[in-house]
């Protein structure tokens, strides 16, 4: 009789939206369906001036300072479940199956939800001219000069991982980064972004606590154990993005 191997829990792919926020965890009651209006303090409103001449009122004029407006944005679920007998699997064991099966696919569905978001508040990408396909490297060194010193996040997808380490365009080890540091969430979860590259100030993920929920057909003795988990992704400043062909 062969023996029953239980295979090992796999960790999740990193690079994506996880490594790239930063993440905030939040308590019951979540709340994120309701949405979160987020007050922005890292988009840059700041100017220069020559020589400073006090007695001619140089300062007289309120520079602007005015900030980025807030702007709501909403969370949403995501779940996994994992049905078995009743007879033969322990609960335990098929909770932490449900478990393992939300930890390995809550990423891409999070970054499937703010692709969409993404994608309309870039709004129209122009697309290069013709005769000048824009290449990977001129798209990233055009949107670093854009962004300039804001810690920014590039959003691109997964297939663009292998071109832009052709490139260079990668460092690391702690993370993804573009060649001037800004963070780069490379995503199967962004495929809907297609040939683009968008890029957007600091990125903020709020999470809540995993929450386990039971169902008994008895009549089948089928169990099923089901985990849910609310998340909440959003962004400073502005979405901007560049077509790339390879």
């Amino acid at each position: 009789m062969p023996m029953i191997l239980d295979a090992p829990f796999i960790r999740p792919l990193t690079g994506g939206l996880f490594s790239a926020a930063s993440i905030i965890e939040t308590i019951e009651p979540t709340r994120l369906f309701d949405g979160t209006i987020l007050r922005t303090f890292n988009c840059p409103t700041v100017g220069s001036y020559g020589t400073l001449d006090v007695s001619c009122g140089a300062m007289n004029t309120i520079p602007d300072g005015t900030r980025s407006e807030d702007r709501t944005f909403y969370g949403i679920g995501v779940f996994a479940s994992d049905s078995c007998d009743l007879k033969k699997v322990s609960r335990d064991e098929s909770l932490s199956a449900a478990r393992q099966k939300l930890r390995l696919q809550e990423q891409q569905l999070i970054e499937q939800e703010f692709a969409a978001l993404l994608i309309v508040d870039a709004g129209v990408i122009p697309a290069p001219a013709a005769g000048e396909a824009e290449e990977i490297v001129r798209a990233v060194g055009e949107l670093e000069e854009e962004v300039g010193y804001l810690p920014s996040v590039f959003h691109s997808p997964l297939r663009f991982r292998a071109w832009a380490e052709r490139y260079r365009l990668t460092t690391g080890p702690n993370g993804l980064f573009t060649p001037n540091g800004h963070r780069w969430a490379f995503s199967a979860g962004y495929s809907a972004i297609g040939n683009h590259i968008i890029v957007t100030g600091p990125v903020h993920l709020q999470r809540g606590p995993v929450n386990a929920y039971e169902a008994i057909e008895k009549e089948h003795n089928i169990q099923t154990q089901t985990v849910q988990r609310e998340y909440l992704a959003s962004y400073e400043c502005s979405a901007i993005g560049r077509e790339v062909t390879v």
